[in-house]
């Protein structure tokens, strides 16, 4: 995450998003706050001879980015479910 000053837009620094090193997803491509949540958009290159980057999305409370996350992925049945990122 880029930290930046308003109005100016000067660089202030960065802080890296938490589970990269645990499931290789570069998280952050998107945030979405809606509600008590925010939604963290990112992707992972599991396809090496195609290079096509698979979609993942996390979640967490408002004003967590640094904290506890959610994550939700796909099952076979359609069933939207909720996992942590490490699993």
């Amino acid at each position: 995450m880029v930290l930046y000053t308003y109005p100016e837009i000067e660089l202030i620094g960065y802080i890296l998003l938490p589970y990269y090193e645990l499931n290789n997803v570069m998280y952050g491509d998107r945030l979405i706050t809606h509600g008590d949540y925010t939604y963290i958009f990112g992707r992972k290159e599991d396809d090496s001879t195609w290079h096509i980057p698979y979609a993942h999305l996390a979640r967490t409370e408002v004003g967590n980015l640094l904290g506890d996350w959610g994550s939700f992925i796909m099952e076979v049945s359609g069933q939207l479910i909720l996992k942590h990122p490490q699993g």
